[in-house]
């Protein structure tokens, strides 16, 4: 065989080797590569591999040393990690970097688009970039408003352009992010919009803008919403995005199309800020909603139209400082609302400023906050809950709370502080009863208790002082509902301590009536068209010492007159006739002294007869007019005064007292019998 140098030429595997030779290339030469081809062969290890040519299991994978890079970390390894990385994105392969140090010096093109393995690091100046990162590594990507977004991003001096462009390459190592990722932003306005959705990572996602000193100093790096009308927020995490972001500034998201945010995370995400800003926002400064959780530590928000923080869903929030260090303050300001937490949320408000607000923290729907050591000043609201929220508050010589057009609102909910200005006070311990209570002595309202007013709630309103809780609303209606499975009851119970129910009023979801149980049984029932005890003939209708004034009714009353239910039935007696004929003349006109005494010469006159009268009319006959239905007397006892624990008159006391009365279908009849005889 003549000597020299010969290449074998690889690159297509699939086309046969012999068909590539140079024309002087040795017959001798070829034959030789002919038999290689069909002779060598590989057989993995394992029950039924099957074999395998050699050259085509070579080819199944690709490393950066196929095509000349070295990994000392002193070559320059650019031009071969570049090929490398070339070759296998368009042919969807991925890229193997053995152990070793690859110096290059000017960007990868392509290098986020695919997949690697391997121990082998990138240095670029002083970083090292690892494209198979492990759980002990961190990587780091610039970002420069300089830059641009077909660069690799791996130092300073080769920056990507926009947060969207670093966002797009952390998606390339999911769907897990390994080891600690980093996003360092120069210095600048970044006029663009970025979404980072379902990444998830093992560790926090770290995004810094160049460091100004911490809280409350403004950060260099600003991501500003000036012009940019596709998308209404700043940045959006979005599903169990996990971020930390240090000294970014957020502002001018103000787009009407829709809730413009400057950041905006939503979905089981875990955020933690630390001096990060946020400015002139239509909807909100910062946002969390459903499930997210948030860290927020220092900062400024300022000027946002309707929340600075705006908390939506069953998030989790601490916002401050949780020790001593009051440069550290987050501070909230000129907005409609500072903090608002809503839907089931937790909100922990630490050393914070919150200041020059329509309204400073609200919270509603059955969410909850707990304020320590926070500066509530010369806001309209300085707190209000809602809708059965709570806000708790606790001070010491830190604390200012003033300036506030109203310091605390509620809306029907429960607020406890130390000073009471319009709300009342939630759980308590109560050493006597040896449980929690709500509302306490010496936190009350000036009506009641426990109070839960609207803001324009009538201020002149008064109760009877056995009132202990009080709904007021200064609207037209004021509901408090009861809800229940379609075949269930709703209502109240009344109850002594450790004794059964003593009265209920309940309605009935599926027979559509309400009930009235007392003495342990059902006593009335109400539906649509009637009114009805649940024993019959059992129950009256007002009392002796407790009459109706007026009975109202389309006809008159149907008493009973049944053969079937009546027994000694017998005519009239000669003296029960002359009885009848005397009351005949018994009538008189008269007027009733207690409408005498309210109305004076214009109470109105009545004709009847007059009870003693009719009872001397049978005594002339030798018959006792108890006997017959005509003629009553009910009598009752003293009832002593009733007063609450305060001592304060409920009831007043009323002494035992009797009254004749007269039915006067009874004495009709009477009469009528008379008439008939004569």
């Amino acid at each position: 065989m003549p000597t020299g140098t010969y290449t074998i030429d690889a690159t297509n595997s699939t086309e046969p080797l012999d068909s590539r030779y140079v024309a002087d290339f040795p017959a001798e030469l070829r034959a030789m590569k002919t038999r290689m081809n069909s002779a060598l062969s590989f057989i993995q290890n394992g029950s039924g591999a099957i074999e395998r040519t050699v050259p085509n299991k070579l080819l199944e994978s690709v490393s950066v040393k196929d095509f000349g890079a070295v990994g000392n970390g002193v070559a320059d390894d650019t031009a071969a990690c570049s090929a490398a990385v070339s070759y296998t994105s368009t042919r969807g392969k991925n890229l193997t970097w053995p152990d070793g140090t690859y110096l290059t010096t000017a960007s990868i093109l392509g290098l986020h688009s695919v997949k690697h393995f391997g121990p082998g690091a990138i240095k670029r100046g002083s970083d090292l970039f690892y494209p198979a990162i492990q759980a002990s590594q961190t990587n780091t990507l610039y970002i420069a408003t300089t830059g641009n977004d077909v660069n690799d991003g791996l130092s300073a001096a080769q920056p990507l352009l926009t947060p969207q462009g670093a966002f797009n390459a952390l998606y390339n190592y999911g769907p897990v992010l390994d080891g600690t990722w980093r996003v360092r932003l120069a210095a600048g306005t970044y006029n663009n919009s970025a979404t980072l959705i379902g990444l998830r990572s093992k560790n926090s996602i770290i995004i810094q803008g160049p460091s100004v000193g911490g809280h409350p100093n403004a950060p260099t790096a600003i991501i500003d919403g000036t012009g940019v009308v596709s998308n209404a927020v700043g940045w959006y995490l979005q599903f169990w995005v996990s971020a930390s972001i240090y000294d970014v500034k957020f502002q001018n998201w103000t787009s009407l199309a829709g809730d413009a945010y400057g950041l905006n995370a939503d979905g089981h995400c875990q955020l933690y800020l630390n001096n990060c800003h946020f400015y002139n926002c239509r909807y909100a400064g910062l946002s969390c909603d459903n499930l997210t959780q948030l860290r927020m530590q220092g900062g400024v928000v300022d000027s946002c139209t309707f929340s600075g923080v705006r908390l939506y869903s069953q998030v989790s929030a601490s916002i401050g400082y949780n020790g001593s260090v009051v440069g550290d303050s987050t501070e909230i300001k000129n907005c409609s609302v500072g903090i608002s937490g809503r839907v089931s949320s937790r909100v922990h408000v630490d050393y914070c400023n919150i200041h020059n607000n329509d309204a400073g923290i609200a919270i509603e729907y059955n969410s909850r906050c707990v304020v320590n050591y926070t500066k509530t000043q010369n806001n309209n609201i300085g707190w209000f809950a809602t809708l059965t929220a709570d806000i708790h508050t606790s001070y010491d010589a830190s604390n200012i709370t003033s300036g506030n057009g109203k310091d605390y609102i509620c809306y029907s909910s429960v607020l406890s502080a130390t000073t009471a200005n319009e709300c009342n006070y939630s759980n308590y311990w109560d050493e006597t009863s040896k449980r929690w209570l709500y509302g306490a002595s010496a936190y009350r309202t000036p009506k009641a208790k426990y109070e839960w007013q609207m803001e324009s709630a009538p201020s002149n309103s008064s109760y009877n002082s056995g009132v202990k809780s009080i709904f007021d609303y200064a609207g037209t209606t004021n509901y408090h509902a009861l809800s229940g499975p379609a075949n269930a009851y709703t209502g109240f119970c009344w109850a002594a301590p450790s004794k059964p129910a003593q009265a209920i009023i309940a309605y009935s979801m599926t027979g559509d009536y309400m009930d009235f149980w007392t003495s342990g049984a059902t006593q009335y029932r109400m539906q649509s068209s009637q009114f009805v005890p649940l024993t019959d003939n059992d129950k009256a209708l007002g009392g002796s010492a407790f009459r109706w004034s007026t009975v109202y009714a389309g006809t008159g009353t149907i008493n009973t007159s049944d053969a079937r239910e009546k027994q000694d039935i017998e005519e009239l007696t000669e003296a029960e006739l002359r009885v009848a004929q005397s009351l005949k003349g018994l009538f008189r006109k008269f007027r009733f002294k207690d409408a005498v005494a309210e109305k004076g010469a214009g109470a109105r006159i009545h004709v009847g007869v007059i009870a003693q009268d009719v009872k001397e009319a049978f005594e002339r006959e030798g018959l006792d007019g108890f006997r017959y239905a005509v003629l009553c007397c009910d009598e009752w006892a003293e009832q002593p005064e009733v007063t609450d624990e305060e001592g304060k008159i409920i009831e007043p006391r009323r002494p035992a007292g009797n009254r004749y009365g007269i039915r006067y279908d009874e004495l009709y009849a009477f009469i009528f019998a008379a008439l008939a005889n004569v």
